[in-house]
């Protein structure tokens, strides 16, 4: 009996995880740089890097970007999470105004979220760490997207 538990409790592990991206079994737990959830189904989610940037205004952080980008360039998840962000603390992406966004060509966007929240683990300043996960449930859809970083702050350059 307990065998047959081990063999069933495995094997929906295995279930669950197959989905996520990034070759990860974990994905947005503790894994850097991966993408996961129902939303794949729909949406092409495959990225070479992430990158994390802090966006200032008047010498103060005004938003910061983690955006996991293909190899051309184009971003199959970008979130602009609005200041103030603190270390450790969970972020609502919806209450705060923050956006996700899908821009790959020829795609559409993600629909409208219905809740979400991002925590930066490590939120140093530029040049140092930025890590972290989210989670993200879409209005009408109810699919998810979840995902885990880590990379290095940049400040973002004024056009």
């Amino acid at each position: 009996m307990i065998r047959l538990l081990v063999v069933v409790v495995s094997f929906g592990m295995a279930l669950a995880f197959a989905g996520c991206g990034g070759g990860s079994a974990a994905c947005g737990t503790t894994t850097c740089n991966a993408l996961c959830g129902s939303v794949q189904q729909t949406y092409k989610l495959d990225f070479e890097r992430v990158e994390c940037l802090r966006m200032d205004q008047g010498g103060q952080p005004n938003a910061y970007i983690v955006q996991y980008v293909d190899k051309v360039g184009n971003m199959p998840v970008k979130i602009v999470v609005n200041a103030p962000v603190k270390q450790g603390e969970d972020k609502d992406l919806v209450a705060t105004g923050s956006t996700i966004k899908h821009t790959m060509p020829s795609a559409s966007e993600f629909p409208e979220m219905k809740e979400g929240k991002i925590i930066f683990d490590g939120l140093g300043d530029i040049g140092g760490s930025c890590d972290g996960r989210f989670y993200v449930t879409f209005v009408k859809t109810g699919s998810t997207l979840d995902g885990g970083f880590c990379a290095t702050m940049k400040l973002l350059s004024a056009p």
